[in-house]
């Protein structure tokens, strides 16, 4: 259960009771409005309910891609309308749960599009690590950031390769390796570190048997020296608070999903939380837009990293 759900349901019912009524009254606005008005007024209600009910915000994401997920629980509720899972949900609390799982869908697995990956190892990581070692200012350190790292495969990834690249020289750098995400239930499962075997098919054989440990029920759990270069926190890039200092920050595949208003607010965010010279991974069909495409220089075009 969102913990953010759980906080509100101890408040009581006084909350839901009021916004229950105030929607009500809405609705019987929307009645005389003509039936397209209706279903977008009833859509943008529905994205206020959810914001003010669980704390996600999904006001600013691209209607097109929320409501096409939307569409699976108006299926399984057996409602036709927004207006009439709005109805639903005034009813079906617990509803609420299953329409974040729904919402925050994230297709993720280790080493996620290999081909990127080789130039991440190859090029871009080797030159963070000799940035680090040129700046002069104690301990060579790393920061990196993983932006909406579901159950942790991405971050997790970056962690074997610096051990890979970097060997026994691991342990004289200071690396922290962030991993955020919205969704607490997605990070409670990439704090466990423990995966199911269809998650590592993008993982060499020598590398799954030197990074991890096959359980009694035959899943995989990520060694301990491995999940202690990661730390997990719960963060919105939308509305959460700013931060700086990183010289590789990972954002794919989520930008797609916002406006264009949106998306430039956030790369700019993106460009503040790198240090000068620090590298940005997009996803394929992802560019800076705005004043920070001004702001980018693209090293690596086809894998989509830029520098800041």
């Amino acid at each position: 259960m969102n913990p953010a759900w759980c906080e509100r349901e101890t408040r009581g019912f006084d909350i839901h009771k009021l916004m229950c009524e105030a929607s009500q009254k809405r609705r019987g606005e929307l009645q005389e409005l003509s039936p397209d008005i209706q279903s977008e007024e009833a859509f943008s209600l529905l994205m206020e309910r959810v914001y003010q009910v669980t704390g996600q915000d999904f006001r600013q994401y691209k209607d097109t891609t929320i409501k096409h997920r939307l569409e699976t629980r108006l299926r399984l509720t057996n409602n036709k309308t927004y207006q009439e899972y709005l109805d639903y949900l005034d009813k079906h609390r617990e509803e609420y749960n299953y329409l974040l799982s729904t919402l925050l869908i994230n297709v993720t697995q280790f080493f996620r599009d290999k081909n990127d990956w080789r130039i991440i190892r190859e090029k871009v990581l080797p030159e963070i690590i000799a940035r680090s070692k040129e700046r002069k200012s104690g301990t060579p350190s790393i920061n990196i950031w993983s932006i909406a790292c579901a159950s942790g495969e991405e971050p997790y990834s970056l962690a074997i390769i610096l051990r890979e690249i970097l060997g026994e020289e691991t342990e004289k750098i200071n690396i922290r390796i962030y991993g955020t995400d919205i969704d607490e239930a997605s990070l409670a499962k990439a704090r466990k570190g423990v995966y199911d075997k269809s998650k590592l098919e993008g993982v060499a054989p020598e590398l799954v048997e030197k990074y991890f440990h096959k359980n009694s029920s035959g899943k995989y759990r990520v060694n301990a020296d491995i999940k202690d270069m990661v730390k997990f926190l719960r963060h919105s890039i939308i509305n959460g608070d700013n931060f700086a200092g990183f010289d590789f920050v990972i954002c794919r595949n989520l930008l797609i999903y916002f406006t264009r208003q949106l998306q430039e607010k956030v790369y700019l965010k993106l460009y503040k939380a790198l240090r000068p010279g620090g590298l940005l991974w997009l996803g394929k069909a992802e560019t800076p837009v705005g004043k920070a495409a001004k702001l980018f220089h693209c090293l690596y075009y086809k894998e989509r990293v830029y520098q800041r």
